[in-house]
């Protein structure tokens, strides 16, 4: 998803979705949690991390399927007390998270980024005003070092958004002393745009090379990749 999120015409009354990923993880986390949950943990487990329970704190359905940004992103994951760092870290106008979830045991975080097809990964960059992108450079510079990524990759341009997600791990991870992940959901032939588990792999594997991660993992992150259901089961209609 783009950050663009806030038109209503994407969402009805109840903030449910009409399309694309933003539909499908709705539907995961109020619908199919449980295989959400199973498939994520496997995923976790596979890169060497070990959740015992995890507690998805977005999008719900209660609170109309939110998406939190800034100091609420962590305040819904009770780490209120990284505000005053996260200002330091990050300007106002940060990552909308598709979905947030808490890793029991903790403190331990789930940041994630629900896309539908590869191209939804491409963006226009770094958009940010002259004072903003100072800061965010800095950041980012930091996050890459500490990722392993090749100095040279451009984390400012096209991929910025997923680069500015892992950023954010790097925060909690480094400053607020969190076992935070960053998951890449990835939905298999959503109608909206069909991608095949194939494609979605090699696109995958295209996408981290930019990012300056050949021929190693992209640390504290993973991806799991769904099938796609129809809309009719987000309204409950059997």
């Amino acid at each position: 998803m783009t950050d663009a999120k806030s038109s209503r015409e994407r969402v009805d009354a109840q903030g449910r979705a009409y399309a694309g990923s933003q539909q499908q993880i709705q539907l995961y986390a109020s619908r199919r949690e449980p295989e959400l949950t199973a498939s994520v943990v496997t995923a976790l487990s596979a890169a060497g991390a070990y959740a015992e329970g995890i507690r998805w704190i977005s999008p719900t359905e209660a609170n109309q399927f939110a998406e939190a940004s800034d100091g609420a992103f962590l305040d819904a994951l009770e780490l209120s007390h990284l505000r005053p760092g996260l200002s330091s870290f990050w300007p106002q106008g940060g990552p909308h998270w598709d979905g947030l979830a808490i890793l029991a045991p903790g403190p331990g975080a789930l940041l994630v980024e629900a896309k539908s097809y590869p191209e939804e990964m491409f963006g226009s960059g770094c958009q940010a005003s002259p004072g903003s992108r100072t800061l965010i450079e800095n950041s980012l510079a930091k996050a890459k070092t500490w990722a392993g990524a090749a100095e040279g990759a451009d984390w400012l341009g096209p991929l910025y958004q997923y680069a500015n997600r892992l950023a954010h791990v790097f925060f909690l991870r480094e400053v607020g002393q969190v076992d935070a992940w960053l998951l890449n959901l990835c939905f298999v032939d959503d109608p909206h745009r069909p991608t095949s588990l194939q494609r979605w792999q090699q696109q995958l594997h295209l996408i981290k090379k930019q990012l300056g991660f050949a021929g190693k993992r992209v640390p504290f992150a993973v991806d799991v990749f769904l099938s796609a259901h129809s809309r009719d089961e987000l309204l409950g209609v059997v």
